[in-house]
């Protein structure tokens, strides 16, 4: 996406089923980020992706939690 190479983990500790959760966090590269809840996805913004020292790859982390 926009250059970067994307590595996504999903944090599901309480082993949630597809329809008892929803997304509680999302971390890049360690920090927190906002994003726009759609109900069943989150939208991030595209400048998440620009460009940074350390190179193109990003490392997405989705805590998901009890609806």
């Amino acid at each position: 996406f926009r250059g970067c190479l994307l590595h996504v983990i999903y944090c599901n500790p309480e082993r949630l089923d597809v329809d008892e959760y929803a997304i509680g966090g999302i971390r890049i590269d360690g920090q927190e980020v906002a994003f726009d809840d759609t109900g069943r996805a989150a939208r991030l913004s595209g400048e998440l992706f620009a460009h940074r020292d350390g190179g193109d790859e990003r490392l997405i982390e989705v805590t998901l939690q009890k609806r």
